[in-house]
């Protein structure tokens, strides 16, 4: 019997649209994606806060629907992983920090770190500086963190089964994998090849 899910989704925003009917909270999120999917966030890294800014308020997307979990609480801890291309300096609307430029020159931080916000553990690294799940973490990969039209289609394969044949002391009991076929390759075959093994990698049930 499978006690771990695999949720195979469309667009990744359907995610939060999952945490929600779930009632979820204060969840630990490895987010394997070349975007960072919080648009609209600032971060303190050192204070370790997180921010709600003004294009926050343009409804949800596959852009920003991390930074309305992590508002909503849904979300208290974050690593993102990502590849070379990748990251915030190739993403358009990206999240920020408080040594951005940005936050400098406008003196945002210091107006606001007094005003709302919310605790949140918050890094960014590459696959091969990860030390792997801990306990409580649940995975989140968008599929352009392997297929993004930005890498040749020839290289999809590859970056598969880097992650693939990486072993794992813990696995985590929710996955979910987002085909996001408007930053991807089309590669649609792949991809289900993709959820079939790591299905059985996790021993999880495929839920779509």
């Amino acid at each position: 019997m499978h006690h771990n899910k695999l949720y195979a989704i469309e667009q990744h925003d359907q995610l939060l649209d999952l945490w929600r009917q779930q009632d979820v909270h204060n969840l630990s999120v490895v987010h394997m994606d070349f975007h960072c999917d919080m648009r609209g966030l600032l971060i303190n890294r050192e204070r370790q806060r997180a921010y709600g800014i003004s294009d926050f308020l343009w409804g949800i997307d596959e852009g920003n629907f991390l930074t309305h979990a992590i508002l909503e609480k849904k979300v208290s801890k974050l690593l993102w992983i990502h590849q070379i291309p990748g990251g915030r300096d190739y993403d358009h609307g990206t999240v920020k920090y408080e040594s951005d430029a940005f936050a400098l020159s406008t003196g945002w931080v210091s107006k606001h770190l007094s005003k709302h916000f919310v605790p949140f553990e918050y890094r960014v690294i590459q696959l091969e500086d990860w030390d792997g799940f801990q306990d409580e973490d649940v995975l989140d990969i968008d599929w352009d963190y392997f297929a993004c039209k930005q890498y040749s289609t020839s290289s999809i394969d590859h970056r598969v089964a880097t992650f693939l044949s990486t072993k794992f002391l813990s696995i985590p009991p929710q996955t979910v994998v987002c085909y996001s076929p408007n930053y991807s390759h089309p590669s649609r075959e792949q991809f289900e090849n993709f959820i079939s093994e790591l299905a059985i990698k996790f021993s999880a049930e495929i839920i779509r």
